[in-house]
Formats: C-alpha cells, sequence, structure tokens
C-alpha cells in the first residue's frame, strides 16, 4: 500500500499563506512546500503539492522540472534552504532537520509577488514581503493587517493606481475603479505585501481610515 500523503495549509498572517507535505519521503525521497502563491486557493496548493509529489515520485532526481496541472498552471522545483525550513516550522522539529525539502514553484500563469526564491537565504534580506518571518512585527498598524488587491497588481502586470485604507487593519491597492473590479481576480493579502508593490509603500502607513492616495502620473495625492 503507497505511503499517505498529508498536505498541511498555514493561513497567512504578517507573512503569506504557505502549504507543505508530509509522506512524500518515503515515495520520492523529500517533502515540498509551496509558498505564497496568492493565485491559488487552498484547494488549489492541495492539488498542485500531489500533482507534484506524484511528479517526483516516477522520476529518480530531484532536479527541475516542468510539471503540468490541469487547470492550474505549470510549476516548476526548486532548492530550499534550511533557515526557510526553520522560519516556516515545517513539520516536528525532527522531521525538519531529516527531510529533504523542495520548494514547488509557480511558472505559468505568471507568479505572484509573494512568490518567494527559497533556494536563497532569508538572511540575505532580499525578499521585503517575507521579512517579518525573521524579524519582530515593526509597523505602527496591526499585525494582523491585510490588503485587497488584484492578481494584475501581484503579478505586477499593471501598477496600482490608488491606495485606500478601510479600517484600522484594512488597505486596498487597486489598479483600476473599485466599481469596475472583477471579484474573480481579486485576492487578500498581507499588509507586507505592499512593500514589494510600491517603491514608497509606507505613505499608506499616514493613511487615517477612509483615507487614500490616487496617483496622478508620477505623484500620489491624498484623496477621501
Amino acid at each position: 500500500m503507497s505511503p499517505e500523503i498529508r498536505v498541511i495549509f498555514v493561513q497567512q498572517g504578517t507573512t503569506p499563506s504557505y502549504g507543505y507535505t508530509e509522506g512524500v519521503t518515503a515515495l520520492a525521497g523529500c517533502e515540498l512546500v509551496c509558498a505564497g502563491a496568492l493565485r491559488y486557493n487552498v484547494y488549489e496548493v492541495d492539488r498542485i503539492l500531489r500533482a507534484c509529489a506524484e511528479n517526483l515520485a516516477r522520476r529518480s532526481s530531484h532536479e527541475a522540472a516542468m510539471v503540468e496541472v490541469a487547470g492550474l498552471g505549470t510549476f516548476t522545483t526548486g532548492g530550499v534552504e534550511s533557515d526557510w525550513v526553520e522560519a516556516l516550522l515545517l513539520g516536528t522539529p525532527m522531521r525538519r532537520l531529516q527531510a529533504h525539502w523542495v520548494q514547488v514553484i509557480p511558472v505559468e500563469p505568471t507568479p505572484t509577488v509573494d512568490t518567494p526564491d527559497m533556494a536563497r537565504s532569508l538572511s540575505e534580506g532580499h525578499d521585503p514581503v517575507w521579512q517579518w518571518l525573521v524579524r519582530p512585527w515593526d509597523l505602527p498598524i496591526p499585525e494582523k493587517s491585510c490588503l485587497v488587491t488584484t492578481l494584475a497588481v501581484l503579478t505586477r502586470f499593471s501598477p496600482p493606481v490608488s491606495i485606500y485604507r478601510w479600517d484600522v487593519d484594512q488597505w486596498e491597492a487597486l489598479d483600476k475603479p473599485a466599481v469596475e473590479l472583477d471579484r474573480a481576480t481579486a485576492r487578500v493579502a498581507p499588509f507586507g505585501v505592499l512593500t514589494a508593490l510600491v517603491a514608497d509603500w509606507s505613505l499608506a502607513l499616514s493613511l487615517e481610515v477612509g483615507e487614500g492616495f490616487e496617483r496622478i502620473g508620477s505623484e500620489w495625492m491624498r484623496t477621501r
């Protein structure tokens, strides 16, 4: 009988959500993690990880390969530095030490900005979205603050033209007027994702509830 594969999903907080496997080591000699990837919901992440696990089980190597998941896109695999494993608390302490970890990375459609490069050490400070994994929350807003935005913004296909604060812990960064928003493309991300989307993201911290900024040319203008 084939070993049971479990997929554990960790909901977003100050950093994006992620899913990881248990039980793939017996089949493929490694465990898988899919971090960020805001395009996908929990059920889709489950499908993606299981499909990649099946692909690895059929091969004798962990070298990167393209995996097609029907209706969800194309994915590849990459290495995971040990400090990512520790920071994400992947499994029990013993399993974290013993398992070989492989990242599942979206290729097509375009990955969202919350998808990290886990082959690079967290200590390099190259990924602003995930920085609060290794440092205390230091922004003057609630830790669980969130950002409503769109896939076009998250993939950098279209920059935000407005940033609004609608509650003490809720912001919005859209690439078009809210009345034109296609709900199917809307996503709720941790506030920290804004740090990878807008160079002067800290302007959002100055907003009172009900205030916003509209981008006119290259300038941000405050509005209510």
